[in-house]
């Protein structure tokens, strides 16, 4: 299939594609859940090409051990500069889909739990005083 990808990649001459492309990923809403491509034919065409040099690297860069990553184009004139999200590299990895887990960085530590406890603590706090600062009130009336 690598030799198929090669012979198709080179149907395509990149610097061409470059003059005309323009792709950038954009977000419309609140967050990167809500996020768009924004681009022209050859934009999404020269970003596939890149997507598709990536697959060819890939078994290289399973069997290093200094390599782990395909980096991605992203200081090219063809890529926007002002979109809200930018890809920088390809992270290949041997597992299946049902063999992965979720990437979860943010455990939980005993000084986040103490956190969520103090914040419960003074809103408990700031509730009480409020109640009894109304009853105050009240009985000044």
């Amino acid at each position: 299939m690598e030799n198929e990808v090669k012979e198709f990649l080179g149907n395509f001459d990149k610097e061409v594609l470059e003059a005309e492309a323009y792709f950038g990923i954009r977000q419309y809403g609140g967050g990167s859940d809500e996020s768009f491509i924004y681009a022209n034919k050859s934009g999404l065409l020269r970003y596939s090409i890149s997507l598709l040099e990536g697959y060819i690297q890939v078994d290289e860069v399973l069997k290093s051990s200094e390599k782990t990553i395909i980096p991605l184009p992203d200081d090219v004139d063809w890529i926007d500069k002002f979109g809200d999200t930018f890809v920088d590299y390809i992270q290949p990895t041997n597992k299946k889909k049902n063999e992965l887990v979720e990437n979860n960085d943010e455990t939980e530590t005993w000084k986040d739990k103490m956190m969520s406890f103090l914040f419960a603590g003074i809103m408990f706090g700031v509730i009480c005083l409020t109640i009894i600062g109304f009853f105050t009130v009240i009985k000044w009336i």
